[in-house]
């Protein structure tokens, strides 16, 4: 049986996938007024998570789990670049980088299973 805290640790996962695999618009307005650090963060916070749930048994598909590592990365380097025009409104609406970071979440968030 799974553990509670184990299913909303796996359920944070989906939710920061969701986000990030969300549509610009929508993208935006689940961050409200907040800054658009706030869609990788929410993911960064899901991510670390990972050797939690691998030590609960909970293991993500090995695809998936490269996938992933592939968000990971890429928004490790968009932060790494100190580019503040990433980070804004348009960049979510018009950067080739968040149209990638959605390309990857989407296909993460299809092959994670809804519940561990």
């Amino acid at each position: 049986m799974v553990s509670e805290h184990a299913a909303w640790r796996w359920q944070l996962l989906r939710d920061a996938l969701a986000m990030l695999a969300a549509e610009p618009d929508e993208q935006i307005r689940c961050i409200d007024e907040a800054h658009p650090d706030e869609i990788a963060l929410s993911f960064d916070d899901a991510y670390r998570f990972l050797p939690t749930l691998a030590a609960d048994g909970l293991h993500p598909p090995n695809d998936t789990r490269a996938r992933l590592d592939a968000i990971h990365k890429a928004l490790t380097a968009m932060t790494s670049d100190h580019n503040p025009a990433l980070w804004t409104y348009e960049a979510i609406r018009t950067s080739q980088r968040w149209t990638h970071l959605r390309g990857l979440a989407r296909q993460a968030i299809a092959e994670l299973p809804l519940t561990p």
